[in-house]
């Protein structure tokens, strides 16, 4: 029985010891330094399981891709904080460092965001303006949308891949290119589909056609997360009645589709009368397609519905945030509409009068207003006369202020020697009697001596009266 004991005790001793060493072992080769090509750029795209990233890194050198670097990630869970970006790593670097840098982001590659609500018209745009995939312009890149081969498998009556292109951000390296991401978003798709809502389709007796067409339109239509559920139950409850969804972003999408929307988010006469399979105020059920790309939560409010009566909602014109008022009746939705009406009757209203010219700013104290005469026939003659009159008798009154105020401080002029010479001038000239005609200085002489003739032969008083004249 003791020889048991000990020979338990023995593997024991040697089971620790085995396990120390390989503790050791490992933890020596998560940090032992390795020389590598630091030039070397690695491009680690988006969705790279852990595995495929060591084994990049391993193929350039810079880990070895053994038992102790996967066992570490799969324990500590590392592989899910690996990012996806452009890499260049410092040589030596040990494993670990290695992993702490992927854990923290290489460098931002190009990218292109899809949008939850985006059509394919957008998401082509997207593409075109990515200059990494050299695509001329978006109807080229419009042309890779159509490409369904990828989802006859789940949709196969789906015209384009309009809502089959996952809402996310994919990153592009030197290695992708347009058809490639298209891929990437459809097996994005695809993953979500298959992993989180098909088996649920399956339970409603749903397609992926169905599902996805009317979670594009929850996407378009429900403004706050609270509200997916509750457009979902609307929808449906119009599907089982027979009503037209009669929703305007199907309108919207129909022009698209005819190139014929004006872009400025107004519904048109001719959006509405237009004949198109998408027009839901005329034919009745689903629109043959997606309008959009769906996220997650509105693909799972197209499977999982509120309960509700409505068949009818509204913007509430009491919230900014897109809230709806949703009703059950006909009359109930009536007063909604007249309640919105209202309100966007005030708002235009507002925004009028703050668009309105402003006032001139005010005249100058005592400058005179300028002459308005109104034009055409809008005034009568009188009128136009009286204006005349009073704007010239306020020129007037200001002209004698001015010059009165000119008058008390004359400007002083120039003293200059030449200006003193002009003036001694013009004195002169001041002085001298006006010269005259030949007759007229004739006429001169004679009415000269008949004056002096009568001066001698005057009175007295006369001289004296002259005399007194003179002053002293």
């Amino acid at each position: 029985m003791k020889w048991i004991v000990q020979g338990f005790l023995l593997v024991v001793f040697l089971v620790l010891l085995a396990s120390g060493a390989a503790v050791y072992w490992g933890w020596n080769e998560l940090n032992t330094p390795i020389e590598h090509a630091q030039q070397t750029e690695i491009e680690i795209p988006t969705g790279s399981s852990p595995d495929a990233v060591i084994g990049k890194l391993a193929q350039n050198g810079i880990v070895n891709q053994g038992l102790p670097l996967k066992l570490y990630v799969k324990l500590t869970g590392a592989g899910r904080l690996f990012k996806a970006g452009s890499y260049k790593f410092v040589s030596p670097i040990t494993p670990l460092q290695a992993i702490k840098r992927l854990e923290e982001g290489g460098e931002a590659l190009a990218k292109v965001t899809v949008i939850e609500g985006w059509n394919r018209w957008d998401i082509a745009s997207a593409l075109a303006r990515a200059p990494k995939l050299s695509l001329p312009d978006s109807k080229k890149a419009l042309a890779l949308l159509n490409d369904t081969r990828e989802i006859r498998d789940i949709a196969p009556t789906a015209a384009n891949l309009e809502g089959y292109l996952f809402p996310d951000t994919y990153f592009i390296d030197v290695h992708t290119s347009a058809p490639t991401l298209v891929s990437q978003m459809v097996s994005r798709f695809k993953h979500v589909w298959q992993t989180k809502l098909s088996e649920r389709a399956k339970s409603l007796g749903l397609t992926a056609q169905q599902v996805v067409t009317i979670a594009s339109l929850i996407e378009t239509e429900a403004k706050l997360p609270e509200e997916r559920a509750i457009v979902s139950s609307v929808i449906y409850n119009r599907l089982r009645k027979g009503i037209p969804l009669a929703l305007d972003c199907t309108l919207v999408y129909a022009s698209k589709a005819a190139g014929a929307w004006k872009n400025d988010g107004k519904v048109y006469q001719s959006d509405i009368d237009r004949k198109s399979p998408y027009n839901t105020r005329k034919v009745k059920g689903l629109p043959p397609g997606p309008i959009g790309s769906p996220g997650l939560p509105s693909l799972e409010a197209a499977l999982n519905p509120s309960r509700t009566d409505f068949i009818y909602y509204v913007r509430n014109p009491a919230r900014n945030d897109g809230a709806h008022n949703f009703y059950a009746d006909a009359a109930g939705f009536e007063q909604g509409v007249m309640a919105l009406r209202a309100w966007e009757r005030q708002r235009d209203k507002q925004q009028h009068n703050s668009q309105a010219p402003k006032a001139p700013p005010p005249n100058p104290a005592g400058a005179p207003r300028p002459i308005v005469i109104p034009r055409g026939n809008s005034a009568a003659p009188n009128q136009r006369f009286n204006s005349l009159r009073n704007m010239a008798a306020q020129n007037q009154r200001f002209d004698t202020r001015r010059n009165a105020r000119r008058s008390a401080t004359p400007l002083a002029r120039p003293t200059s020697t030449k200006n003193r010479f002009e003036d001694l001038k013009r004195t002169k000239q001041s002085d001298r009697p006006p010269q005259q005609k030949p007759g007229q200085q004739r006429k001169s002489a004679a009415a000269k001596k008949t004056k002096q003739s009568n001066r001698s032969s005057s009175q007295k008083p006369q001289k004296s009266t002259k005399a007194g004249s003179r002053k002293h």
